[in-house]
């Protein structure tokens, strides 16, 4: 699955910003999935396939989407952050997301709108290590 796949699934998808300290200011505190690729249609090899998205996390603490996107500007945050931050020295990072405006009953996850979106990615790109394989197996529905 590459982003332009992501778009057409998820209409209400944002339109992709570059990811910089200004653009990530006007992010909403809602909760939400959120969504980083490499821009210019470059995409990298997977174990299946090539993609550009980098990384799908789902924002549901307090201030949740603006905190998560905003943590990802510090390198120390997180190794996820980290590995971000080294992209964004050698390409152009990108990031949407969506707002997430349902309640679900998913007893697995705590998002079964992001378990839908990682399934369909895990479906196209076999991305994930097994335990998270086996998690997106049962939520898939």
């Amino acid at each position: 699955m590459d982003s332009h796949t992501l778009r057409i699934k998820n209409p209400d998808l944002t339109a992709w910003a570059k990811f910089t300290d200004e653009n990530t200011k006007s992010v909403p505190k809602s909760n939400g999935v959120y969504i980083f690729r490499l821009s210019n249609d470059l995409n990298f090899g997977r174990l299946c396939g090539t993609s550009d998205l980098l990384y799908i996390g789902r924002a549901a603490q307090r201030n949740g989407l603006f905190r998560r996107i905003r943590d990802r500007l510090n390198p120390k945050k997180s190794l996820t952050s980290k590995r971000i931050n080294e992209l964004s020295q050698k390409y152009t990072i990108e990031f949407a997301y969506i707002i997430e405006a349902r309640a679900h009953s998913c007893p697995w996850c705590t998002s079964h709108f992001r378990c839908c979106i990682l399934y369909l990615f895990q479906k196209a790109q076999l991305y994930f290590s097994n335990p998270n394989r086996n998690h997106f197996s049962i939520c898939r529905d």
